[in-house]
């Protein structure tokens, strides 16, 4: 027997197809994150995404989000420190990079996925992982230093 049906929700069934998801990579969770930051980093790549197909990225191919900070912590209906101090451990954690804002313009941010959950036909000379994040940044023109 199947339980009640809730009215905003339905049985997932095999014929279903999955919309309306946030992706989030499965090494992600080997991470050892705050659930905080885990839920911000599946807004930003979910964000990617859109930014992917609206073409928001960059002469080398890095896609960027816009996404500001009182937006973010009203989507995750959190506060804008907590949200400062969750873009602060991503960044430690190299998973995403920010510029610097210009004005009241939110600073594009920068993603960086696990390798092994993206399928890629790229062919662009990403940098080496021992290259700093800082010295990418300094290399694109069109934005001022991190």
């Amino acid at each position: 027997m199947y339980p009640i049906v809730h009215h905003d929700l339905v049985p997932f069934t095999k014929e279903d197809k999955l919309r309306g998801f946030a992706p989030l990579p499965k090494a992600i969770l080997e991470k050892g994150l705050p659930s905080t930051a885990v839920l911000l980093y599946t807004m930003l790549l979910d964000r990617g995404t859109l930014s992917q197909k609206n073409r928001y990225y960059t002469a080398d191919g890095w896609v960027y989000v816009c996404y500001s900070i009182p937006h973010l912590a009203m989507d995750l209906k959190k506060g804008e420190s907590t949200i400062r101090k969750n873009l602060k451990i991503l960044e430690d954690q190299e998973l995403i990079f920010r510029t610097q804002p210009i004005g009241n313009e939110a600073s594009w941010i920068f993603l960086r996925v696990p390798g092994l959950s993206v399928e890629s036909e790229k062919i662009l000379d990403y940098p080496a992982e021992n290259e700093s994040l800082e010295k990418m940044a300094d290399s694109l023109s069109f934005f001022p230093a991190v």
